[in-house]
């Protein structure tokens, strides 16, 4: 309450903190019952599940509150989230993950080149909601022009990253993710993905395994302590029923009845961009050249090498 005097303030912030700890506390509590439940089933299958439960329990409770956070505070899902992570981040960076709990550049060697093709891009300010906002290229593009300009990528004249796995994938999406929680507004408030599918290539789609690679992005996301607040799936201007939207609505209310909170985009690119900020509070100067904003293409870049420099 901005009207609040400072004694209110203070009291305010101590309820919460004895409110935060209590959580954590169960949080604690119902770990530790699983921990035991699986060492009590002594099968050689549940030896990697301890770990992993072993490891949530070791966890900061600053990182335990933030998984609080992205599950409303209902201990069970943020144990299994967490669990989920750690299992997926060992599966992905190896021991150096148990050690550290989170990845620099360094651990991204094998998947430099997605980094570079802008796979996932954390841009540089929030919406008008603040929180961050992520954007994601299609695994498959007629984009001849980033062709050009990566020269890593090729087939019949199609951006298609070659021999890049579903775990590289997966680990480009998970550091740029880890980018934005280091914000106190994403932590907060979580983030909002946009999926820009309007160069997406049906020509080869057939030919290139891609729901295994989107699966690997989902997967991300559905174990890592940032609240996804929607997802706006951004499609060509000539989609099919482009002009009778029903079933971009119904899809739209559907997923968000499901949990998926989807918002699906189908126009020119000036109406999309419009309808991003006039609805949205998703600006154009918030938005890469590519989806039609201003954020110039030497910004990841750029960031990607501050990054670097730091160390981090």
């Amino acid at each position: 309450d901005p009207n609040a005097d400072d004694e209110t303030r203070e009291s305010a912030k101590e309820s919460l903190r004895i409110i935060h700890d209590i959580k954590i506390q169960a949080l604690n509590s119902y770990l530790e019952q699983e921990h035991r439940r699986e060492r009590e089933r002594e099968a050689s299958a549940s030896t990697e599940r301890r770990e992993h439960l072993l490891l949530a329990l070791q966890t900061s409770d600053e990182l335990k509150l933030q998984f609080l956070r992205v599950e409303d505070f209902i201990e069970r899902k943020a144990a299994r989230r967490m669990v989920q992570y750690w299992k997926l981040g060992l599966h992905l960076f190896g021991p150096s993950f148990r050690r550290q709990g989170r990845i620099t550049l360094d651990d991204l060697d094998d998947c430099s080149v997605l980094l570079r093709w802008c796979l996932a891009r954390l841009m540089p300010e929030k919406d008008e909601s603040g929180r961050s906002v992520v954007v994601l290229r299609p695994f498959i593009s007629n984009d001849t022009e980033s062709m050009e300009e990566i020269g890593d990528f090729h087939s019949d004249n199609q951006l298609v990253p070659l021999e890049i796995s579903p775990d590289a994938c997966a680990k480009a999406v998970w550091y740029v993710l880890q980018a934005a929680l280091e914000q106190e507004s994403c932590q907060m408030k979580g983030y909002v993905l946009l999926i820009d599918k309007r160069k997406d290539s049906q020509q080869v789609r057939s030919q290139v395994d891609t729901n295994s690679r989107r699966q690997a992005v989902v997967n991300v996301q559905q174990c890592f302590p940032a609240k996804l607040c929607a997802q706006h799936l951004l499609l060509g201007e000539n989609s099919a029923d482009q002009n009778h939207p029903w079933w971009q609505q119904a899809l739209s209310v559907l997923s968000i009845s499901l949990g998926m909170r989807l918002i699906v985009h189908v126009g020119a690119e000036s109406e999309i961009l419009a309808e991003l900020e006039r609805t949205f509070g998703i600006a154009p100067d918030n938005l890469p050249v590519d989806v039609g904003g201003t954020v110039d293409n030497e910004h990841f870049p750029r960031w990607l090498e501050d990054r670097r420099s730091a160390g981090i």
